[in-house]
């Protein structure tokens, strides 16, 4: 056969091949493109759920509160579908329709969760109702499951008959109920190594060698709904107490409930908010508790085999509840700490464990939907785990020659609930600071002058309309931000420690190790 026919045939038989694999591969570009515009829009929506849910908590009095915190959270559900619909080219379709793309939406809170999802709404099953719908029994419909806690379930310690629930929260406060050494028991506090905290026969507190002193009272801004100046807010003395900032203007005490003034006569006196003893009540408290879940509740050796799901059943497909190692013994404070370890899994376990029944849930409900729980990455179960946060799914979207399925995880990072180390400030008189300011640990700040408030003390708030009928809005602490560690950032250490670790090295001699306060 001649060369020319021998190219002829290997033409006629490459060429075909070749197209087809280069449109193979553009196809499949196009996938991989898509794929990631998706995932970019998603984490957009979720972005927007959550500025949404900050606005609406940060801006009420009464976030703390189940039936308002369900409304903020429904709230926030309504944002992010709104967006998936016009981020993903939806706009103009009804919610229903966006839906049917969003198995769950798992909002993660201090002790516990919210999944927004649908559900048939069982009025004889408390943990799948709705009464604030008008949806008949057994109608499905989409909307905020019960609360969850970051709760784990024990028997059979430190007695055979024993049988009690530990609920944990995003750092070292927890809640016992339950048959606990032969007695029910309901004790709450937070959980430190008692021998860590020393009273001397003056009533003097000591905390790892750093004496806790009564300190300067706490004072911020207010507008109280009186002042015809839309920019003229009131500098008060305030306490808080469980959840409740209690004012004193001077002459009188109140609270504030989304812009209105309230009298407060239980607090109504200057000795109230003369002072600030709250880190003093904090570790007598923490001691006591501490003490008595070791010693009186008789739970020093309680293990991490010892865990149960709901129904009682040992814990045996994950290896991290196996271990017989003990999760009281050591300093729970640390982030290496045993209590660490499995306070972590237990909130983890949780969160999958019902996430993967809703998402059963809703396949049951939609007989075509196939949608499955992604593997989230360690990076993204560290902000679930550490932080007030949304996760959210779609699913089911055709992108090329797959379909789509995507998660987002957004922190809240500016919320009242729980904060990190990054999240709060350290006022010094003329302007705050990150906590993670190399300059409070260099000697230019003095830490004797100073005081430590949240990130959200400095952001501007609504205090509702003044007597003119305009809307007020004031900034709780007035002082400026330190240009290097707020704007730059470059002076922040970008240390691994966790918060506790990290605040009590602030200041810590380096030629003795001895922390100065």
């Amino acid at each position: 056969m001649k060369l020319q026919s021998l190219a002829i045939i290997f033409i006629i038989i490459i060429l075909p091949i070749s197209i087809v694999l280069s449109e193979y591969t553009k196809f499949q570009t196009k996938t991989l493109n898509l794929q990631s515009t998706y995932d970019s829009k998603l984490i957009t929506a979720t972005y927007d759920a959550v500025k949404a849910f900050k606005l609406n908590t940060v801006n009420s009095s009464t976030s703390d509160i189940s039936a308002s915190k369900v409304r903020d959270i429904e709230a926030s559900a309504n944002t992010f579908f709104a967006s998936v619909a016009r981020n993903f080219g939806l706009s103009g379709y009804n919610a229903d329709l966006v839906k049917d793309y969003v198995p769950a939406i798992v909002f993660t809170l201090y002790d516990g969760y919210y999944i927004y999802s649908p559900f048939n709404n069982d009025l004889a099953n408390i943990e799948q109702t709705d009464t604030s719908t008008s949806a008949a029994n057994g109608t499905e419909i989409y909307g905020t499951k019960s609360y969850v806690y970051y709760s784990c379930r024990y028997k059979g310690y430190p007695k055979l008959d024993d049988d009690f629930t530990i609920t944990y929260t995003l750092d070292n406060y927890i809640t016992i109920q339950g048959i606990v050494n032969g007695k029910y028991r309901n004790e709450s506090g937070y959980f430190i190594d008692p021998n860590n905290v020393q009273k001397d026969p003056s009533g003097n507190i000591t905390y790892r060698d750093i004496p806790i002193v009564e300190e300067n009272a706490l004072t911020e801004n207010i507008y109280d709904g009186t002042d015809i100046q839309p920019y003229n807010p009131t500098s008060c003395s305030y306490i808080k107490e469980n959840g409740v900032k209690y004012y004193w203007d001077g002459s009188i005490a109140f609270t504030m409930l989304n812009g209105k003034k309230y009298i407060d006569n239980k607090h109504n006196n200057y000795s109230y908010f003369s002072s600030n003893t709250k880190a003093i009540e904090y570790y007598e408290k923490a001691q006591e508790f501490s003490s008595k879940v070791l010693n009186e509740l008789n739970l020093a050796g309680l293990t991490f085999n010892k865990a149960c799901d709901v129904e009682g059943n040992p814990i045996t497909d994950r290896a991290d509840f196996n271990e017989n190692v003990n999760i009281f013994e050591g300093d729970p404070e640390l982030s290496s700490s045993n209590f660490n370890e499995h306070r972590l899994a237990v909130i983890r376990y949780a969160i999958e464990h019902n996430l993967q029944l809703a998402i059963a849930n809703y396949n049951a409900m939609f007989n075509n939907a196939d949608f499955v729980m992604p593997n989230l990455s360690e990076t993204d179960w560290y902000k679930l785990l550490n932080n007030v946060s949304v996760m959210s799914f779609v699913q089911g979207m055709q992108i090329g020659g797959k379909m789509y399925n995507g998660y987002a995880v957004v922190t809240n990072n500016q919320n009242e609930e729980y904060i990190d180390k990054n999240l709060i400030y350290i006022k010094d008189g003329n302007k705050y600071h990150k906590i993670t300011d190399k300059n409070l640990t260099g000697g230019s700040i003095n830490l004797n002058n100073c005081q430590g408030f949240l990130n959200i003390d400095f952001e501007r708030k609504n205090g509702g309309t003044n007597n003119s009928g305009q809307i007020v809005y004031y900034y709780p602490q007035t002082e400026s931000g330190c240009y290097d560690c707020i704007i730059n950032q470059n002076t922040n250490n970008t240390s691994s420690e966790n918060s506790f670790e990290y605040v009590i090295n602030l200041g810590k001699d380096s030629a003795t190790g001895r922390t100065n306060r």
